[in-house]
This record gives C-alpha cells, sequence and structure tokens, in this order.
C-alpha cells in the first residue's frame, strides 16, 4: 500500500534510507538487488523511499542481506 508523504512514518523512512545506503554502498544496483531479494524494482524503490510497507519476510529479506536491523520497522509493522 503506497501511503501519502505527509502520512509516511518515519521508523519506514529510516529502514528504507538505511536499505539504500547499505546496497550502494555493497555496490548492487537496485535491479540486481530486487532480483536477488526476489521483488520488484517498483516495490523495492517504493521501501527505500519509506512509501511501501512490505510483509516481514521482505524485510528480513533486506536486512539479511545487507546486514541491517529490522527490529524498528518490524515493531511497526506489527502495530
Amino acid at each position: 500500500m503506497t501511503t501519502p508523504d505527509r502520512h509516511r512514518d518515519p521508523a519506514l523512512i529510516h529502514f528504507g534510507s538505511a536499505a539504500r545506503t547499505a546496497r550502494e554502498k555493497a555496490g548492487k544496483r537496485l535491479v540486481e538487488f530486487a532480483a536477488e531479494i526476489d521483488i520488484s524494482e517498483y516495490h523495492l524503490r517504493s521501501i527505500e523511499t519509506g512509501r511501501d510497507r512490505a510483509s516481514n519476510i521482505v524485510y528480513w529479506k533486506i536486512a539479511d542481506a545487507l546486514d541491517l536491523d529490522p527490529t524498528p520497522v518490524l515493531r511497526k509493522v506489527a502495530s
């Protein structure tokens, strides 16, 4: 579900930004990384900008692949 900018959750924005930074630092292009974790490029872009929520499994895939802590965003998704 895409969220209007004024209603975007800070935890989602923070996780998305951290994911993008880590992905770029690892030298992974968006298209390649999306394929690696088996989601669409569009969905990954929406997660990285904090515009879309994802399933817990997708957050875990991103976090695991990029060595991030998914706990804050998973707490938000669960609530």
